[in-house]
């Protein structure tokens, strides 16, 4: 079973999800596959908090948005509504009734998948709700890169109205897989600090492991970067590993 990651910090992790700066960063590339996609539906699995759910809903597209946790579904809801967007509690591995044009998993949600299996079976149902040259578009970190196995933290904040979050990323690689520790303190003042931590293991999936999956699930591998920016892909220098699936 996929893990049911971020269950109880919805709000806290969207704070520190990218908002803006992540759309400019990754919206002309998204916006051109949907622009060479059959349908302007869009199945945005692992959704989040919904930012690329909304993005798509204001872009013209009829959008599912689907995400193992209830409660970052219920966030989603409150903060993103738009009339073209349809929110669901969903696993990635078993989507929605299309047909789509376009279907995505972005921001490394691949990796909370436990075996290669469970990627196979999600690559397999996602092409079958996928229309004829529907695409498929995939962001995951590039575990090949060695900076990514070694151990690491990240500490950001985020302001909010009556106070501020501290976010700790721990990352902790062994073997093909990193526990990532993420611990967040909520900061009012007079009042004591509330701490939620929650503990995930994320696989470390490679450019084989999801060639060998799209291939058996019917899909053409049209495209392979390094990032949302056009860079070339390179094994061992590049931060992500973004890939452009055709269903054939």
């Amino acid at each position: 079973m996929s893990q049911q990651a971020f269950i109880d910090s919805a709000p806290w992790y969207d704070a520190f999800s990218g908002g803006e700066k992540r759309l400019v960063r990754e919206g002309p590339f998204l916006l051109r596959a949907l622009s060479d996609a059959p349908l302007l539906r869009v199945l945005d699995t692992a959704c989040g908090t919904g930012i690329h759910a909304l993005f798509f809903a204001e872009h013209g597209a009829e959008v599912t948005a689907c995400d193992l946790s209830s409660e970052m579904i219920r966030h989603a809801r409150a903060v993103r509504p738009h009339p073209r967007i349809i929110y669901e509690v969903a696993d990635m591995r078993t989507p929605p009734p299309g047909p789509f044009g376009l279907a995505l998993c972005l921001g490394n949600s691949l990796s909370l998948l436990p075996c290669n299996e469970d990627v196979r079976t999600c690559f397999k149902n996602t092409a079958k709700v996928l229309a004829p040259d529907g695409c498929f578009v995939l962001q995951l970190l590039n575990y090949a890169n060695p900076v990514l196995l070694e151990p690491r933290q990240r500490t950001e904040t985020a302001k909010f109205d009556d106070g501020e979050v501290l976010a700790r990323k721990t990352f902790t690689p062994g073997g093909n897989r990193t526990i990532l520790l993420l611990e967040y303190t909520v900061k009012r003042p007079g009042e004591p600090d509330q701490i939620t931590a929650e503990t995930v293991c994320l696989r470390h999936w490679s450019r084989e492991n999801l060639h060998d999956a799209a291939h058996a699930a019917g899909f053409a591998v049209e495209m392979v970067q390094g990032g949302f920016d056009g860079t070339p892909y390179d094994r061992e220098h590049s931060s992500d590993l973004v890939m452009l699936l055709r269903r054939v």
